[in-house]
């Protein structure tokens, strides 16, 4: 029988550290979280429905893990507070319907995040990342919703086949958001990126999708194409330095310009 591989804390110099090792299933509910020697943050979940919040401290690079709804961290119904964790950060979620929330966290280095395929959720609110995020949400149904939050760098959010939904509300992001197949919901509020060389790409899969951008500020470009299917395309104040393009499918989409725009704003192929 194959053996899955688990994550060990070790201790040196009185830091937690990772290494690799085989074992059975990992028991269910508990969400194992360790800091490896070039001080990467992994937090990594098992086959159960996890739920867990990871919180910034007042100290830099230094994080509070809390589970939630029965949750254990490493074992431990308590709260974990780790180790100085100032390079990559890598949360990696499995089979089962999970659900994370990062608030009041900076970092400093990329951030790459995995969900399994189930029922997910991922929320940040407060959050600063100084470089870029790579977020993958697996075959499901996955809702993605950012609050108040800063990513800096060129990034990726990509989300497999299911009922997606992704919300951006007061959002500073430079980079795509794709989806598969699917009945998908994008929304995207009051947001912006100050680089004349960043963009926004949203780029929606087969099926009935929803996108909505609104009060969204890019001195760049923002690019928008809807995918086939019968879509729904919502656009109101939209400024841009570069330009902007909303594209259909050519199916039978429909577009409600709001108007308010600034800057080249082009929209095509729609009814």
């Amino acid at each position: 029988m194959a053996h899955a591989k688990k994550f060990v804390i070790q201790a040196v110099a009185g830091i937690a550290v990772v290494a690799a090792a085989a074992s059975g299933a990992m028991a269910a509910g508990n969400v194992s979280v360790t800091i490896s020697p070039t001080n990467q943050l992994i937090v990594v979940g098992d086959g159960a429905d996890n739920d867990v919040t990871i919180s910034g401290t007042a100290s830099t690079a230094i994080y509070e893990v809390t589970g939630n709804n029965g949750t254990t961290i490493n074992g431990s119904a308590s709260a974990l507070t780790t180790g100085v964790a100032n390079r990559e950060i890598f949360i990696e979620m499995l089979s089962g319907n999970d659900t994370v929330s990062i608030v009041d966290a900076t970092f400093t280095r990329t951030v790459e995040i995995t969900f399994g395929s189930a029922v997910n959720s991922l929320s940040m609110n407060n959050v600063v990342m100084n470089k870029n995020l790579k977020l993958l949400m697996g075959l499901g149904t996955n809702s993605v919703n950012f609050m108040n939050t800063e990513i800096t760098e060129p990034s990726k959010i990509q989300t497999d086949d299911g009922m997606d939904t992704i919300e951006f509300d007061n959002v500073e992001y430079r980079g795509g958001i794709f989806t598969k197949d699917g009945n998908d919901i994008v929304t995207i509020l009051n947001s912006h990126h100050v680089d004349p060389k960043g963009k926004l790409v949203i780029k929606t899969g087969n099926d009935q999708d929803d996108i909505e951008v609104t009060n969204a500020v890019w001195e760049g470009k923002i690019l928008v194409n809807a995918g086939a299917g019968n879509d729904t395309v919502i656009a109101g104040g939209v400024d841009v330095g570069v330009k902007a393009k909303f594209t259909g499918s050519g199916d039978v989409d429909s577009l409600t310009n709001n108007g308010g725009h600034v800057g080249a704003v082009q929209f095509s192929a729609f009814e």
